[in-house]
């Protein structure tokens, strides 16, 4: 048997032909990410369009009074505590207890006034103020 010798010019072409394969698997695989960022960033970009911002993110603090305060009643939706304040609150304590839904939300206005609410089943039940002139 004779033994077949490899010429130089047989490894480069080898060596040239594994670096385009290569070459070729790292476009596709730079295209194919480059598509699902755009995806993301298209997603990320339509979710960011429909969020409703609120206003704690952002420090800007409701004007909070104790007429708002009083015109809390008991038993009224935490939707309607929104309309009155003005704004959503920050939920503080979320628990479920014997089946019903207990949800404690904050508003924190200017100079350190505060209202809290807490709501069982989306009932107001109780509120408590801090600071309110």
């Amino acid at each position: 048997m004779k033994k077949f010798k490899f010429s130089k010019t047989y490894w480069v072409g080898k060596f040239i032909f594994t670096g385009q394969i290569l070459l070729i698997w790292f476009l596709t695989v730079l295209i194919s990410n480059s598509s699902k960022v755009e995806s993301k960033q298209r997603f990320i970009s339509h979710s960011i369009a429909n969020v409703k911002l609120n206003p704690f993110y952002f420090d800007e603090k409701p004007k909070l009074t104790k007429e708002k305060y009083n015109k809390l009643k008991i038993d009224m939706s935490y939707k309607q505590v929104v309309d009155i304040i003005g704004i959503e609150g920050k939920e503080t304590l979320r628990a479920k207890i014997k089946g019903s839904k207990i949800t404690t939300y904050k508003w924190q206005g200017e100079d350190f006034t505060f209202i809290f609410c807490n709501f069982k089943d989306n009932k107001l039940t109780s509120k408590t103020q801090a600071n309110l002139n």
